[in-house]
């Protein structure tokens, strides 16, 4: 587990339903992790 997927987790606990950004380099893994059923 990575820092992205713990991010990812607290945000389902909060349930938060959208998140937004910009895909790049810098972010994918926060990308990858956020790629999850729970989020649109």
């Amino acid at each position: 587990m990575n820092a992205a997927t713990v991010l990812v987790r607290c945000l389902e606990n909060e349930a938060v339903r959208v998140i937004s950004g910009l895909p790049g380099e810098e972010i994918l893994k926060f990308t990858d992790a956020s790629l999850i059923p729970a989020f649109e």
